[in-house]
This record gives structure tokens, C-alpha cells and sequence, in this order.
């Protein structure tokens, strides 16, 4: 029976969800599937605001990165842009993407808006790029440029020349119409508008805000390396997209129901924080109470109310 045949993975699931870790259960997802291959490292490029990331991910402090360490590589300058990129950021990083089997995460933007003709010159690097990249089996995303300013009525004050819908929003969107096809946007913009978001000057983020980021990037990488529409253990579907946004009310009205990636990942990790607890049904084919009822120590850590 399939539901049965993946009950020992799903056991394994379950217990991640518990730790309240998602990434931890993407991964544990992800020895669910058949072998894809080497890990592939990170490597991350960027301006002032990656390295803000870098250090609330790590704890350390560097303006001008170019290092290697266990998050991946980090190749990032305070006050940079499209040039900069171009003559040096590209290059430095290029050393790492020679290897092969890697992730390319380009954040670049805030210091070239409102022009966007530094747009053009990420998107002609990465047009002229392409065949290369897929020769090495680099996956390349692009991280939109994400919001300036305070919320709940405050007002930047370093950073006034810029605006959300009068700079980020026209720059991101000319990033996504024009980028080549097989980069992947995250469009972690529109989840921090929708979400809140701390600055410290209007235009640098709070640790919190940062880690906001990085984890949503890492949550992108992650589940797009399986296929984030449906993930399965051996024969059984244990969550698809389709069914759970048309079956869970909660969840269509809080995720949307466009198909979208952004729409996708946003289910996906709905369903781990809120529908396991609840017990709602992720796929056709597996029933999170039956497995739950045959398995009380995953019940007992999940605090699943279906079963209370």
C-alpha cells in the first residue's frame, strides 16, 4: 500500500516539524527522493545588504567579502553596484562557479536604482552566461531588490531618494520581464511588504529582517531541487500544491491559488507550520491523521488538534 510504504519517512518529517525547523524538514524531504547529485555550495553576490546578511547569519562583520566558509561563498562590497559587479564581483565569484555544481545568488540593485540600466547589465551578464552555466550545473537565482523605509507609518531618513513604488517596485519589475528564463526571481519583496520588515537607516535591515531573507532564499534553493509543486516519499505524494490550496480554505486564502512559485513555496510552508498541527490533508494520496493515529509519538510532538 503506498500510503504505508512511506510512513517511515514521513515519521522522519514530522519529527523536524516538531523542532520547528522547515529547512530541516526540506532536507529531510529531500532523503526521501532518489539521489540528485552532490549538495551544491552557495555563492552569494552582492552589495551592502548582503553583507548585513552575511553578518546576522554568521555573527561576523566584513564590508568587503570575498571568502569562503560552511554557508557557501560570500563575494559582496559596501556601496556597490552594477559596475562593480561587472569588473570585480563577477570575476571574484567566477573562481568558485569554475568548479561547478553550484548555486548562484545574485542581490544586487539598491545602489542602481532608479536607473535601470544596471538591470541590463546583470541581465546581458547572465544572458551571455547561460550556456556556460548550464554546462556546469550552476542554478542561478536573482533576489529582487527589497523594500525601503519603516513600517506602520514611519519614514526613512538616510535613503530619501528612494521609494517602494517609485523605485523598487518598477526596477524589480524590469528585472523579472527581462531576465533570462532559467533564472530563477525570488521575490522576497513582496513577502517582507506582506510580512513587516525592521530597517536600521531605511535602507539596512534589522538581524531579524535579515534572517527573514536568508531564510527565504534558502527556503527557494531548497524545495526548488525537488520540484515545489509536489513533493513525494518513494510512491506517495505526501504534499501537492493543487490539492492543498483546493481542499484548505485557510490556505488558499492565505497562500493565493495563482500557481505561482512564490504562491507554491508559500503553501508549502503554510502547510508545515499550521496544517500539520491542524491535520489538513496535503494530497490525495496521504492522510496526515491516519499516519498520526498509527504513530503517537509523532501526535504527541506535533500537538496535532485533530486527534486531541
Amino acid at each position: 500500500m503506498p500510503v504505508l510504504s512511506c510512513f517511515k519517512y514521513v515519521k522522519r518529517i514530522l519529527r523536524c516539524c516538531a523542532a520547528g525547523v522547515l529547512l530541516a524538514v526540506v532536507f529531510v524531504f529531500l532523503t526521501c527522493l532518489p539521489a540528485w547529485g552532490a549538495e551544491k555550495e552557495n555563492v552569494y553576490v552582492g552589495d551592502s545588504r548582503t553583507v548585513g546578511m552575511h553578518s546576522a547569519v554568521t555573527g561576523l562583520w566584513f564590508d568587503d567579502m570575498n571568502i569562503r566558509e560552511d554557508t557557501g561563498v560570500w563575494v559582496a562590497k559596501c556601496g556597490r553596484a552594477s559596475t562593480w559587479f561587472k569588473e570585480v564581483g563577477a570575476p571574484q565569484a567566477q573562481k568558485y562557479l569554475n568548479e561547478g555544481n553550484k548555486n548562484l545568488i545574485i542581490l544586487m540593485g539598491c545602489n542602481d536604482m532608479p536607473k535601470t540600466s544596471g538591470a541590463d547589465v546583470y541581465i546581458k551578464y547572465l544572458k551571455e552566461h547561460e550556456a556556460e552555466f548550464a554546462r556546469k550545473n550552476i542554478s542561478v537565482y536573482f533576489v529582487s531588490v527589497n523594500p525601503v523605509g519603516h513600517m506602520n507609518g514611519g519614514t526613512e531618513t538616510s535613503y530619501r531618494y528612494l521609494s517602494n513604488a517609485g523605485t523598487c517596485e518598477p526596477f524589480n519589475a524590469y528585472l523579472q520581464k527581462n531576465l533570462p528564463s532559467y533564472v530563477k526571481y525570488i521575490d522576497t519583496y513582496s513577502e517582507l511588504v506582506k510580512k513587516g520588515y525592521e530597517t536600521s537607516d531605511g535602507l539596512h535591515y534589522k538581524k531579524s529582517t535579515y534572517l527573514d531573507i536568508y531564510n527565504a532564499i534558502q527556503d527557494t534553493i531548497s524545495l526548488d531541487s525537488v520540484g515545489i509543486s509536489r513533493i513525494t516519499c518513494e510512491s506517495c505524494n505526501v504534499f501537492d500544491y493543487t490539492y492543498y490550496v483546493g481542499n484548505n480554505a485557510d490556505a488558499a486564502k492565505e497562500c493565493g491559488t495563482d500557481g505561482s512559485t512564490s504562491s507554491i513555496e508559500h503553501a508549502f510552508r503554510y502547510f508545515v507550520t499550521n496544517g500539520l498541527k491542524k491535520g489538513d490533508q496535503a494530497s490525495a494520496y496521504f492522510n496526515i491523521n491516519d499516519y498520526m493515529e498509527l504513530n503517537s509519538d509523532a501526535a504527541a510532538k506535533n500537538g496535532n488538534d485533530a486527534l486531541s
